[in-house]
This record gives structure tokens, C-alpha cells and sequence, in this order.
């Protein structure tokens, strides 16, 4: 496996003993159930219609607020002195188009949540 994250993950003293259980009867780490178990739910999210209405009302949202934070930004930039007299339409659209870029190269959805890709993007670069 590949890009994976580290968690701790605290749960009742019941559920770990089940989980024991389970994991030995099967043959497989802990870690492994853990595993299973989160892919399951995920998958079962998936599935969800009122999940993807969430996921859908809030990937349209945040495309707006990212818009009107570059808009702000660039109607900053156009009022210094310092900044060019064109192309901040072409600015905002070149950020679009490298956070689609790069969501798609990381293997995102090409309508993938832009922060998410960012937040992809920047772990990447932390890990070196």
C-alpha cells in the first residue's frame, strides 16, 4: 500500500476484545479488521443518496467561496500599484486548472473537492 496515514484510534474495551476475536478467527492483524471495516463504511457512503447530495451541495459551495476569495484576491492585486493591468481572469483560471491538474495526477475525480485536492497537494509535499 501506498500514501497511508497513521491513526490512534481509541475504542471500548468490549469492541477491542471483539475485535481480537474476529481479527484471529480470520487470520489477520488488528489492523487489517480496521482496515476492512473503514472501507466498508466508505463504500456504504458511497452508496448513499443523501451522502452524495451532501458531498454534491458542499463541493458546489466551496467552488463559490473559493471563487470569491480568488476574486477578492485578484481585485486586491488590481488596485496595488505593483500589479499587472492584466490578467487576473487568467490568473484565477490557471489556479483552477492546476488544482484540477493535480487533483487529477493524484488520482481525484476530475470534480473532486479543490481544497481536498489542496490538502492532498500539500501532505505530499510535507512528506517530501
Amino acid at each position: 500500500m501506498t500514501d497511508q496515514r497513521a491513526f490512534t484510534v481509541r475504542i471500548p474495551e468490549d469492541q477491542a476484545e471483539e475485535l481480537e476475536a474476529i481479527a484471529a478467527s480470520d487470520g489477520a492483524s488488528l489492523a487489517e479488521e480496521v482496515r476492512i471495516a473503514i472501507a466498508e463504511r466508505i463504500e456504504q457512503k458511497r452508496r448513499d443518496p443523501s451522502f452524495q447530495a451532501w458531498l454534491r451541495d458542499h463541493m458546489a459551495r466551496n467552488r463559490r467561496i473559493m471563487a470569491r476569495l480568488a476574486a477578492k484576491k485578484t481585485a486586491t492585486e488590481a488596485a496595488s500599484p505593483a500589479a499587472p493591468e492584466s490578467g487576473t481572469d487568467a490568473g484565477s483560471a490557471a489556479v483552477e486548472d492546476g488544482v484540477a491538474e493535480a487533483g487529477e495526477a493524484l488520482g481525484h475525480e476530475p470534480d473532486a473537492e479543490p481544497a481536498l485536492v489542496v490538502r492532498h497537494v500539500q501532505r505530499r509535499a510535507e512528506e517530501g
